[in-house]
């Protein structure tokens, strides 16, 4: 299997649901050289998307929620939809079990309440989370596979509770990051959401966990059944990225990590740490975490040059979270040394190679051509 980057940022090909040609420029990257930034006009054509699927003139008047997990992009939407668009959504939130979730998780979600949102939120029971993410990472190679789609499942249950009219949700996965499965009519077309890759991957769960834990599990009858009605916002919120983002919401009370440095810019997924070990796998079995994600943003917006990102992205992306697979390994009652021999049979041996357990990058992740 041939292995490349796009021309232009360090999207790679390994990535689920990327359909780039080798040589050529990636979704998110032609997204970006053809984005509109006439932001009054993309308003007028996310109103009237909402108008063509609701068949109301007024789309204003509708009943929205807004799917959030308290973090700086939820913040900022939240903020975007009261304050831009003149409409105040019902948020709906999916919640890790407590034993799970961090300090500034809670904080960053009462900030939300502080700020007078009404919100929705559903927490999968702790016994059940704990047995189906010890099946993800053993069976699936990917710890969050239950828990995201528990995220986007039962933000669609919540929103069926509150007798949405809509479901906002924040970017669009197949021009963020190049995920083509959620690939619609245009940008704000959220009916296709159901088949980006985590999705997908229901059909890997045990059918009896599905069936005992419907609401949170159970993509068919959830987010496939509002998909008709999940409209993407991210394309009409400007400069929309990590940065813009982050900065916005640490103004407007959001907590950021102010310990360790776990990626570029600390600021995402700050409400659990097992994250973590999942960036981790993936960058094990895809070549890229988060932080080339980030570095992408800023070469996309001229912030960064191709080979000064190549070197940040070899020195963030490989970050070890030790302390998150001890608190793993405990979480779901198994040794350590455990985890970590099941984590070296994801490696990705196209890019990787190993010595004495220890991970090596090949050329393609070493050099930015």
């Amino acid at each position: 299997m041939s292995v490349y980057r796009c021309i232009k940022c360090l999207n790679l090909s390994t990535r689920p649901n990327s359909n780039f040609k080798e040589g050529d420029l990636c979704e998110p990257c032609i997204y970006t050289a053809s984005q509109q930034t006439d932001y009054d006009k993309l308003t007028e054509q996310f109103f009237e998307h909402i108008s063509s699927i609701t068949n109301f003139s007024d789309p204003k008047q509708l009943s929205f929620v807004l799917g959030v997990s308290g973090g700086k992009d939820s913040l900022r939407q939240a903020e975007f939809c009261r304050y831009a668009l003149g409409i105040n959504p019902t948020l709906v939130c999916v919640g890790y079990p407590p034993s799970m979730t961090s300090s500034l998780g809670v904080e960053n979600l009462k900030n939300l309440y502080d700020k007078g949102y009404e919100i929705y939120t559903a927490y999968p029971a702790t016994r059940s989370y704990k047995e189906i993410a010890k099946y993800c990472f053993f069976e699936l190679g990917n710890l969050k596979v239950a828990m995201e789609i528990a995220l986007f499942n039962g933000a669609a249950k919540l929103a069926d509770l509150a007798s949405a009219d809509i479901i906002l949700w924040g970017e669009n996965p197949t021009f963020s990051v190049g995920d083509s499965g959620s690939k619609g009519s245009s940008y704000f077309d959220g009916s296709a959401i159901h088949k980006i890759n985590t999705l997908s991957l229901v059909s890997n769960l045990p059918p009896d966990f599905v069936r005992k834990n419907k609401f949170f599990y159970n993509v068919q009858d959830g987010v496939k059944q509002i998909s008709s009605k999940l409209v993407f916002l991210g394309g009409i919120m400007p400069k929309w990225s990590q940065v813009i983002n982050g900065s916005f919401s640490i103004h407007r009370g959001f907590s950021p990590r102010k310990e360790e440095l776990v990626d570029l810019l600390n600021i995402s997924a700050v409400d659990e740490d097992f994250v973590l070990i999942n960036q981790y796998i993936k960058y094990l079995k895809y070549g890229f975490g988060r932080t080339t994600d980030i570095l992408n943003e800023f070469i996309r917006d001229g912030i960064i040059g191709r080979k000064e990102a190549i070197e940040l992205a070899k020195k963030y992306d490989s970050y070890e979270p030790k302390k998150e697979i001890a608190r793993f390994a405990s979480f779901i009652g198994v040794e350590e040394q455990t985890v970590w021999d099941e984590l070296l049979k994801n490696v990705n041996l196209e890019i990787f190679e190993i010595k004495n357990k220890y991970v090596y990058p090949k050329s393609i992740l070493r050099d930015a051509t």
